[in-house]
C-alpha cells in the first residue's frame, strides 16, 4: 500500500481530464475553433513527467509530491478551461427545444466522453430548482427524479 494515495489519484484523474479535454477540443475544432495543441501538449508533459517510477511507486521524497501537486493543479485548471470553452461551442449548436422559449424551462445537456453507452445517475445542481422538476429526453416520457433542496438526480 502506498503512502501517496493522493498522488496516484491525481495521476489517474489528470490523464482522464487531459484526454477528455482533447476530445472536446477536437469536436469544437470541427466547428471552427482553434485547436489548443500547445496547451494540451504542455498538460500532457506535466502529467507524464509526474508519472515516473519514484513518484508513481510512492517512494519519492516529500518535496517532489508538493511540486507534482502544483503541476496537477495547473493541468486541472487548464483542462477545465479547454473543456469548458470547447463544450460551450458544441452546446451552441444543440437544439434543446422549439423556437418558443419556455420561461419556466431550462436546458440541461449531459456529455458522455466514453466511446460507449453508459449507465449511472446524472446529478445536476440547478440554481433555483423547483420541487416539481422533471426531465424529458427527446420527447420520451419524463424520467423519474429524486430531488433534494440543492440538486436533482436522474438515471442516465
Amino acid at each position: 500500500m502506498t503512502t501517496q494515495a493522493n498522488h496516484k489519484r491525481n495521476m489517474r484523474e489528470s490523464s482522464i481530464e487531459t484526454l477528455n479535454a482533447e476530445k472536446w477540443a477536437s469536436l469544437a475544432w470541427l466547428d471552427g475553433n482553434k485547436y489548443p495543441a500547445n496547451e494540451l501538449t504542455e498538460d500532457w508533459k506535466k502529467v507524464l513527467f509526474n508519472q515516473f517510477h519514484d513518484l508513481a511507486a510512492g517512494s519519492g521524497i516529500g518535496v517532489i509530491y508538493k511540486d507534482a501537486q502544483k503541476d496537477y493543479d495547473v493541468v486541472r485548471w487548464s483542462t477545465n478551461e479547454i473543456s469548458a470553452n470547447a463544450l460551450e461551442t458544441v452546446t451552441e449548436r444543440i437544439n434543446t427545444g422549439d423556437t418558443k422559449k419556455d420561461e419556466e424551462g431550462q436546458a440541461l445537456v449531459v456529455f458522455n466522453p466514453l466511446g460507449w453507452k453508459r449507465s449511472g445517475t446524472v446529478v445536476a445542481h440547478i440554481p433555483g430548482h423547483r420541487a416539481d422538476l422533471s426531465l424529458s429526453i427527446q420527447k420520451a416520457d419524463p424520467c423519474p427524479e429524486q430531488s433534494s433542496t440543492r440538486s436533482a438526480q436522474w438515471p442516465a
